[in-house]
């Protein structure tokens, strides 16, 4: 700014635009944005003017970062409508962090409102802090794993979701669960277990072999609807997870399937040299079909 002297910018705050008055609560901060100056000079008769653009008539549950721009953090327990999304970090010390990929979408992630014993079908659950929605799909559906969930560590599949008239928002009830997919355990859960709808909303990383067993630490660097207002890494909060297991990796059937390319597997009389693992018969999900008669003699 061009001026013979320091400039001075007195922000006020009003309850309502043009009252002047601000009823606030200790400890809350404030967002600013959109500033917009105008010079005058009455002296020489010169002046600009300019259209006031007020701000959105209201914004719940923002928080102050002292020292950085962050997003608004929203209520707690509740959907921000703001957060967009999420830069990955990963980094093996705590000190020097790489970007591994970026969360584009809110997962659909809540929790239980009802206790579910193991041999339970039916369940409820909240999804009010992240705004998500469910969708029924037919016993089929729930079989072949396709609305898999995740509680505590156990995987199941839905049949029917049906919206909870009475509040909280975003409460379903979930009937046609077929439990323990993947190798896990059908096992009792508590009213507030974690639960997740694993969707493509989930960030997914494939892991080196030389991190099993080392300690990790993620970083989560926010920003908003617009891919703006991106959070200080240094001030995102710090997560720690020690991967376990030898992991598996892709198989040459897998990968000629992959690749569309022929794998020649010889005759029917040679002993086994090629094998992959896709799960068990009883897993009820097919994760690849192929057609293995073609041109064995």
């Amino acid at each position: 700014m061009a001026a013979a002297i320091t400039p001075t910018i007195n922000v006020q705050i009003e309850t309502a635009f043009g009252s002047h008055t601000y009823t606030g609560t200790t400890g809350d901060g404030i967002y600013i944005w959109g500033a917009e100056f105008a010079w005058n000079n009455p002296t020489r008769g010169v002046s600009q003017s300019s259209t006031f653009l007020p701000a959105f008539s209201a914004l719940t549950g923002a928080t102050y970062t002292p020292n950085a721009v962050a997003t608004p953090e929203g209520l707690a327990g509740a959907a921000d409508p703001n957060w967009g999304g999420a830069f990955v970090w990963i980094s093996t010390d705590n000190a020097t962090y790489g970007q591994i990929g970026t969360v584009s979408a809110p997962s659909r992630q809540g929790v239980t409102t009802t206790a579910m014993a193991p041999t339970d079908t039916t369940l409820s659950v909240n999804l009010e802090e992240s705004g998500g929605q469910l969708l029924s799909g037919t016993a089929t559906d729930a079989a072949n794993g396709v609305t898999l969930c995740l509680i505590d560590n156990e995987l199941i599949a839905y049949q029917t979701a049906t919206l909870l008239a009475a509040p909280p928002p975003n409460a379903y009830s979930l009937t046609g669960i077929i439990r323990a997919f993947y190798g896990t355990s059908a096992v009792s859960h508590s009213i507030g277990a974690p639960f997740t709808r694993i969707d493509s909303a989930i960030f997914q990383y494939p892991l080196p072999a030389a991190f099993v067993g080392v300690p990790l630490y993620l970083k989560f660097q926010s920003f908003n609807i617009f891919g703006q207002a991106v959070e200080d890494l240094s001030e995102c909060a710090v997560y720690t997870y020690t991967p376990t297991g030898a992991g598996q990796p892709i198989g040459p059937v897998t990968q000629a399937l992959v690749a569309g390319t022929s794998l020649d597997f010889g005759r029917v009389t040679a002993a086994v040299s090629e094998t992959d693992q896709w799960g068990l018969v009883s897993d009820g999900f097919r994760l690849a079909t192929a057609d293995l008669s073609a041109g064995i003699p």
